[in-house]
């Protein structure tokens, strides 16, 4: 069987899990690491609904919460201290009362390019050696392994 390496249990450094669990853990403390050198006091989870907010201004609390975290207290809380630091702002929406959008206000989006800066020269490092190409395959494999795991984990297999 040509896929016979799948099944192989020899070597963790072969397991997909661990090759996962290890990077992702290595990756956050660099990015741990470039917030700190911000200067701007964001945690992780602060920081990729920041990115959102820049990427996506305009957006409703209730979509950050129901598509990137699933977790509207702890979205609320995070929006809170974003907000605290001048970062954001909230605004009502006018087609929905009940719902607000969320802006990047001035000091936001300076602080913004201030943080790109220092992740694209993290980001540089870190792809040396590593063609588009590759990475675009790598970002679509991990998108199916991503879907795989939560149709797995619903299913409850």
């Amino acid at each position: 069987m040509k896929d016979s390496w799948l099944y192989k249990t020899e070597s963790l450094d072969d397991a997909i899990a661990f090759r996962v669990y290890r990077l992702g853990r290595i990756l956050s403390v660099s990015l741990t690491r470039i917030l700190e050198q911000s200067g701007l006091g964001l945690s992780a989870e602060q920081y990729f609904l920041f990115f959102r907010i820049q990427t996506r201004e305009g957006c409703s609390q209730t979509d950050l919460s129901e598509k990137y975290l699933n977790d509207a207290p702890n979205v609320t809380r995070l929006l809170d201290s974003l907000q605290a630091k001048g970062l954001i702002e909230r605004r009502p929406d006018l087609s929905d009362r009940r719902k607000h959008t969320l802006y990047s206000t001035k000091l936001g989006r300076q602080k913004w390019k201030d943080l790109v800066n220092l992740i694209r020269k993290e980001r540089r490092e870190l792809y040396q050696g590593i063609t588009t190409e590759d990475l675009a395959q790598f970002l679509s494999t991990a998108a199916i392994l991503e879907v795989n795991a939560i149709a797995m984990t619903s299913s409850g297999t």
